[in-house]
């Protein structure tokens, strides 16, 4: 893939949308771009990981140990929190259908964030809505357990 065929790769991410044409660059430029093949094991489910993958072209499945199964195809960024901590995989990746993958280093992400603190502040906007979203949807989760429970645990009509 050319830069920028990879800068556009990347500009289709959700996460990355609103990052400046030089910060896709840079992101783009440090990023590794390669192929896929169906059936291909792009990481399994423990394994260290040094970044994240975005899917350029293609369709690959994710299959965390716990939750259901996601498939993913091109503009996914697959295991955000391997890009942003020191995580192992939180999964096993197989690829589904032939394509292309940009391999996304750690280290170089961060230093695109120090770059362009600006772009960190959108990043940590962006990751405290989403875990807000989650906060919501599990206080709405719990509600509706508590509900339940009532219905089992109180005692009915004599």
């Amino acid at each position: 893939m050319s830069l920028a065929s990879d800068m556009t790769a990347l500009s289709r991410v959700p996460l990355l949308q609103g990052f400046s044409e030089e910060a896709l660059r840079l992101v783009a430029f440090s990023a590794a771009a390669r192929p896929i093949a169906a059936t291909e094991v792009l990481f399994v489910e423990g394994d260290p990981a040094t970044g994240a993958f975005v899917v350029a072209s293609g369709r690959v499945r994710l299959k965390p140990m716990h939750g259901r199964e996601i498939r993913a195809g091109a503009g996914a960024l697959l295991t955000l929190g391997t890009l942003l901590a020191d995580i192992p995989y939180p999964g096993t990746a197989t690829v589904e259908e032939a394509g292309e993958v940009l391999a996304i280093g750690r280290d170089a992400f961060r230093r695109v964030l120090t770059e362009y603190p600006d772009l960190a502040r959108l990043l940590h906007a962006r990751l405290a809505a989403a875990m807000a979203g989650l906060a919501r949807e599990g206080s709405a989760i719990r509600a509706k357990l508590e509900a339940a429970g009532d219905l089992i645990t109180r005692p009915g009509p004599a």
